[in-house]
Order: structure tokens, then C-alpha cells, then sequence
């Protein structure tokens, strides 16, 4: 395995003293309580003492937090719009209110039950507002299965504009065939962390070397190895994401992604949610 979770999680194994390996989280989810009051995913397999760190772009969510414990967050999350870069609308246009006006035509996009949806439903900016409504107002174009569906169906219709989380973004604008683009960014006040069972002593220490990484800003440099030096998309896309997106705030994006883990004794095994192993190579 490779990517940035794995780089991540051999930092916090040097920092503050553990070994692990990983091990791919059976059902490919997070982690969402079913009906029968148990959890799949990553939660579920830490409930049911499978695995003891969940290591993965993970929102931490008021109802993930009853039942395990999160580390301090290694990532705050943006919404990020995206759009064909071959579109006359995504041309015009350099903000949400902008998209907005331009043309009433444009379908927004994002997957229905998901922390993004959750965030822009209760938002109180008006943009992000008028922008749900037409999310609601067209439910079978708007939400979207994942995110390969949405970013298949911006492919294929240029007036289809799909908000997602901006790392995912940020990753696939300059991925061949660099036809997307980013063309605004909505706050949405939701963070990645590392979880763990309730009373871990693991926490702690995954906390203190977090703390750490922050301090020296190896959390950005993990960030850009693996989301910028990568970048096949300079000539077509560099100038106009560095546009859209300006100087500081382009910097302060420089801090992200992930995997699972768990513990046997002094071994911890890492459960990978694989898309986001390799780079978010899905």
C-alpha cells in the first residue's frame, strides 16, 4: 500500500511508538448505523473489536462520536463545485452566486445522505441555499449514488455541477484527461479524524503526534507530495485552479486524507479504505 494515509500513519508509528499493519475494511464503508441498531464499515468493525484505529477520510459526526472516539482532526473539510473544463457556463463564472445567476439551467449536484448534503441543508448562506433547492427540486439528477457517478455525469453534461469534498476535487482536476475543473469553494464546517473504541489509550497518543505534525507543517508537505507533485494537468488546468482559488487560501488547503486501523497488543492493524490508499486512485 502507498498514499497518504500510509505516510500518515508510519509518522504517527515513528512519533509516538506503535506498530501496525493494514488490512482492507471488509464492506468498502465508513461507517452508518443500520437498521438493526448495529454499524457497517470501519465503526462496525471497530465496535465489534476487528480492527482499533479506523484511519480514513472519515467525517466525524455527532452520531459516529456516541458510539468511538475521534482523534483531534488531520483535515478541516471544504465543499468544492466542480465542473467541465470544456464549459461555456464554468467559464463565466467564479463563485456560487455567479453560477447561480449565470444560467438557471445548471444542475447541482452531490450524493444524498452524505456530510456534504448534511452540511449544505442546514446552511444558512443564501447561495448554498438556492443552490440545495435545486438539489431537492430534482432529486434523480441530483443525488448521485457516489462520487465516480457524479463525476461521470459532469463529464458527460456541461451545464452538471457536482459538489464534493475538496481533496477528492482537488485530486481528480489534475488527473488525466484534465477535463475538470473547480470553479468556487463552500465552507462547510466538517473535519476528517481517526477513530478508535470508546476509552482507547491509543487517543491520547494519536493526538500528541498529530499536535506534532501540525506544529512542523509535515501534514502540508504530506499534502502536497501526494495531491500536487503528482499534478498531470499544469498546461491545461494550473492557471486556472490557482485563479479560482488564490495565494493564501490555496495554502491553507495543504493538510489531508486516509485509511482504518486496529490493535493486537503492541501491533496495531491498519484497515486501508483503499480509494483513498493510493491516492485516491478509484
Amino acid at each position: 500500500y502507498q498514499g497518504y494515509m500510509v505516510d500518515l500513519l508510519d509518522l504517527l508509528a515513528d512519533s509516538v511508538g506503535f506498530s501496525y499493519r493494514l488490512v482492507p475494511v471488509y464492506d468498502g464503508q465508513y461507517g452508518l448505523l443500520k437498521g438493526d441498531g448495529g454499524w457497517n464499515g470501519m465503526v462496525g468493525e471497530l465496535l465489534r473489536e476487528e480492527a482499533d484505529i479506523a484511519a480514513a477520510p472519515m467525517f466525524v459526526t455527532k452520531r459516529r462520536k456516541r458510539v468511538v472516539a475521534f482523534s483531534q482532526s488531520y483535515r478541516e473539510v471544504s465543499a468544492s463545485i466542480v465542473m467541465q473544463t470544456g464549459s461555456a457556463t464554468a467559464l463565466k463564472v467564479t463563485s456560487l452566486r455567479s453560477l447561480l445567476r449565470v444560467d438557471p439551467k445548471v444542475t447541482f449536484g452531490t450524493p444524498k445522505n452524505g456530510a456534504i448534503a448534511r452540511s449544505l441543508r442546514k446552511s444558512n448562506d443564501s447561495a448554498v441555499k438556492a443552490m440545495f433547492a435545486r438539489m431537492s427540486a430534482n432529486p434523480e439528477l441530483s443525488f448521485p449514488a457516489d462520487h465516480e457517478e457524479g463525476l461521470k455525469r459532469v463529464r458527460r453534461d456541461p451545464m452538471y455541477a457536482y459538489v464534493l469534498q475538496d481533496a477528492i476535487a482537488e485530486y481528480w482536476i489534475r488527473r488525466e484527461p484534465c477535463d475538470l475543473m473547480i470553479v468556487d469553494e463552500i465552507e462547510v464546517s466538517e473535519y476528517f479524524g481517526l477513530a478508535a473504541r470508546k476509552g482507547s489509550r491509543l487517543v491520547p497518543k494519536l493526538n500528541k503526534g498529530l499536535a506534532k505534525l501540525k506544529d512542523t507543517d509535515v501534514l502540508d508537505k504530506l499534502y502536497f507530495k501526494w495531491w500536487w507533485q503528482g499534478d498531470q494537468c499544469h498546461d491545461t488546468l494550473g492557471k486556472r485552479t490557482l485563479t479560482i482559488r488564490s495565494g493564501s487560501r490555496q495554502l491553507q488547503r495543504y493538510r489531508s486524507l486516509g485509511q482504518r486501523v486496529s490493535v493486537t497488543s503492541d501491533c496495531i492493524v491498519a484497515v486501508i479504505f483503499a480509494m483513498f490508499c493510493v491516492a485516491l486512485n478509484y
